[in-house]
């Protein structure tokens, strides 16, 4: 499996997701029931997931149906971080934002992995379904003095094969 699942903390209020380069739905839909599986047996009322995502440049195709998928699996008080600066981390948060709006409130980036970490020890820390600042939105995407992201070529996310 090209998503790797486990623990990020001794608590166990942290999951995080390693991913590999070439990574498909299938195994985005793996990575997700290891984490129900995971979650559930903790009990915590608020879980973080951390989406390591700093290898990975493009997403695979039939992202809508899929994307869609992996958020109805989060529970209310999760949240999720995507960690990484390269263009996939940018156009998934770009587009799960405007797609499905109301997600967009357990939704967050980070540069590093390192910067994941620690804003998800915030919002443990906070015990609660929000941040104590919301954080900028970190991405190689550029984006214009209106907050409009410019939009990747369909070529740049969806390599030939």
């Amino acid at each position: 499996m090209s998503i790797q699942v486990s623990w990020d903390d001794e608590t166990q209020h942290i999951l995080r997701w390693d991913y590999h380069e070439a990574w498909t739905w299938n195994d985005a839909m793996q990575a997700a029931e290891t984490t129900r599986r995971l979650r559930n047996a903790v009990g915590h009322s608020l879980v973080v997931v951390i989406l390591n995502m700093g290898e990975v440049q493009t997403i695979p195709r039939d992202s809508m149906r899929n994307m869609r998928r992996l958020l109805q699996a989060l529970q209310p008080n999760d949240i999720v971080i995507m960690s990484g600066d390269g263009t996939a981390v940018g156009v998934i948060t770009v587009f799960m934002r405007s797609i499905f709006p109301a997600n967009a409130n357990q939704l967050y980036t980070a540069p590093s992995l390192a910067e994941a970490r620690a804003m998800a020890q915030r919002f443990i820390g906070a015990g609660e379904h929000k941040a104590p600042t919301r954080p900028k939105r970190h991405s190689s995407v550029e984006t214009s003095t209106d907050e409009h992201p410019t939009q990747p070529s369909r070529d740049d996310l969806f390599p030939s094969d």
